[in-house]
């Protein structure tokens, strides 16, 4: 015969045998009993009337401790009749540490029944079998539980599972009301913030603007004030030009033509007369603007001391004077020449007007002499050009 399961009977289950016998044991099949023999007398066992098969276990949750201290359930709500704990009760988020007891209603041995029980909200599987009837939790996060407990009796006969329900609040700044709140404040704080921002970043807007429109003031008053003082310096600078009136007495048929690139130059003419002798420059100031119409008010002035008061009508010996002045404006504090490269190209011209020749002598600027210009029809005229000295 094969052993299926296992009881083990003692005096709780009304086995009173000792001292027993192999020998003494009876087994009818047939009525499913069985006998056997002791000391203490004749015993019967009959399997289809086991407690197990008669009897069910129950168990009921009969005690609750907060941090292992007995309450006063009482200012918690309604309580159970039975038990005198608070129906569903409401747990602050400090209120988590808990212990739970259970106890279980029996008519056969009660030390053979064990308990596994099961907290939803924690955890999702019921815990092994034990005897125990107490159970711990601490540290339970804030939220909704169900304690349930079940029993068994050593027959492995399951009975009706008990359930405690209870809850525990969260802390005021989880709550949602608080949640929502706290996104309101930081939604209300970011719009000032960005308000805030927007009102900085348009008063810097209009400081900034204010800023450019007075810089932009002074910069036009000083643009003003320098063109006044640049055309004022024209004025000066056309005025020591000398009168072409000469140039137009001595040649009818002439022509001048002085196209500044600025306002003030560095280009510059010059006509005179010395006795018989008609002096015409054109110069070229190294430097443009106010810098080269300086270098030309210094030629301008060499020349009316050299051919006017000193009477040089030499063009070499002309040129020659306008270097060594030019060269001695130019020295060192020390007095030694001075290792400048400003300075004039210029093309000089003496007519004669005795002789009616014409004597020339150039600084870098050429002479161009067309011959044949106005011969018969079909011929061309012929340019010829007289180089200049790169240095005077």
């Amino acid at each position: 015969a094969e052993i299926v399961r296992r009881y083990r009977f003692g005096i709780g289950d009304g086995y009173t045998g000792n001292k027993n016998s192999m020998n003494a044991l009876l087994i009818d099949h047939d009525a499913d009993v069985a006998y056997q023999g002791s000391s203490e007398g004749l015993l019967r066992y009959m399997p289809a009337d086991l407690p197990g098969s008669i009897y069910i276990p129950n168990v009921r949750i009969s005690g609750l401790l907060m941090f292992f201290e007995e309450l006063d359930w009482s200012g918690r709500g309604p309580v159970t009749p039975w038990s005198g704990l608070p129906d569903r009760p409401v747990f602050r988020h400090g209120e988590n540490h808990l212990k739970f007891f259970w106890v279980s209603t029996y008519y056969g041995n009660p030390a053979d029944l064990e308990y596994s029980y099961l907290l939803e909200g924690q955890r999702g599987d019921w815990s092994p079998y034990s005897p125990s009837h107490e159970m711990v939790f601490s540290g339970l996060s804030p939220g909704r539980y169900v304690f349930r407990v079940k029993v068994r009796d050593k027959y492995g006969v399951i009975g009706d599972s008990s359930e405690y329900a209870f809850e525990i609040k969260p802390p005021f700044w989880k709550t949602p009301g608080f949640i929502l709140g706290a996104i309101f404040l930081l939604l209300i704080l970011a719009y000032l913030t960005v308000r805030l921002r927007i009102r900085n970043l348009q008063r810097d807007k209009e400081k900034l603007e204010a800023t450019v429109v007075e810089r932009t003031r002074q910069v036009v008053k000083q643009k003003d004030e320098i063109e006044s003082s640049i055309y004022y310096a024209q004025r000066i600078q056309r005025a020591v030009i000398p009168s072409n009136e000469i140039l137009e007495n001595t040649f009818t048929d002439s022509f001048i033509m002085l196209l500044p690139q600025h306002i003030v130059s560095g280009d510059f003419y010059w006509v005179g007369q010395q006795d018989r002798h008609v002096v015409i420059v054109a110069a070229d100031c190294t430097g443009h603007g106010v810098p080269g119409a300086f270098m030309s008010m210094m030629g301008i002035g060499f020349l009316n001391q050299i051919i006017n008061e000193e009477k040089v009508v030499r063009p070499d010996l002309i040129l020659n004077e306008l270097r060594e002045h030019i060269l001695s404006s130019f020295s060192s504090e020390h007095g030694e020449r001075g290792d400048t490269k400003d300075g004039m190209d210029l093309a000089l011209c003496v007519y004669e007007l005795d002789t009616k020749k014409m004597f020339y002598a150039g600084a870098y600027n050429p002479l161009l002499v067309v011959r044949g210009a106005g011969n018969a029809e079909g011929t061309e005229p012929e340019l010829i050009t007289y180089d200049a000295d790169r240095m005077p």
